[in-house]
């Protein structure tokens, strides 16, 4: 099964999502950005090393969300999901086509990836 480790970012009252690019599978998907753990890593250094790679910001995670498992048609895959703070950087997306920053009540507006969008729940107890 594949794992992978995203991050709520919030600023302003807003998290962050980002649009896939084309060349990725799921395009023009949105998602919380993040990314597949690689072997000996934690998911908590997964989410802060796609920051930095996808992003180009440093971040630090505040605290585990939740988690879940979707069956996407490649198979499995448990999405890890974090509360994340911003420590630093400017954001330059290098695999993603557009970041927004939306409301929570927003997200649903938004064409999530089927993993992040059965994730919205766990997003109620946050302080946004």
């Amino acid at each position: 099964m594949l794992e992978v480790a995203a991050g709520v970012l919030i600023q302003d009252h807003k998290i962050m999502i980002a649009r896939r690019g084309d060349e990725k599978p799921y395009a023009g998907y949105w998602e919380f950005p993040g990314g597949k753990i690689e072997k000996g890593e934690t998911p908590e250094v997964c989410v802060k090393r796609e920051f930095m790679e996808e992003l180009g910001i440093r971040i630090g995670v505040r605290g585990f969300i939740g988690h879940n498992t979707y069956t996407y048609s490649k198979g499995p895959v448990q999405v890890f999901l974090y509360s994340v703070q911003y420590l630093g950087g400017t954001i330059a997306p290098t695999e993603h086509a557009e970041i927004r920053w939306v409301k929570p009540e927003e997200l649903v507006n938004f064409e999530l990836l089927p993993g992040n969008l059965i994730l919205i729940p766990h997003l109620a107890n946050l302080k946004v």
